[in-house]
């Protein structure tokens, strides 16, 4: 993954940058996009800040990696995609939440 990051452009500390914030299968991508929401976490049970990411492709910051949008909890880091339970609560924008969950 590294080489495909490289001879697309993408500088070296920002690949080392995103592979030690994003769990090791989401790394291969470099860039990510986060903002934050309060949200009551099914990891730790508590009314937490969670970090809303998606990653982007290499080299071009306004793109969405289908499938990689989630909310992140700053207390636990418990990881909420659209596709898993409790993932209506969150305001996805990018991937669909199927309904009833």
């Amino acid at each position: 993954m590294l080489s495909i990051a490289l001879q697309y452009g993408v500088p070296l500390d920002m690949i080392r940058g995103a592979t030690t914030r994003n769990p090791p299968h989401l790394a291969a991508v470099p860039e990510r996009v986060a903002t934050m929401v309060t949200k009551e976490c099914f990891g730790c049970e508590k009314v937490t800040s969670h970090e809303h990411l998606h990653d982007c492709a290499p080299g071009i910051p306004e793109t969405h990696l289908v499938g990689s949008e989630r909310f992140v909890c700053v207390l636990c880091k418990h990881v909420t995609f659209a596709g898993s339970d409790g993932a209506s609560r969150f305001p996805f924008m990018f991937d669909k939440v199927p309904a009833g969950r």
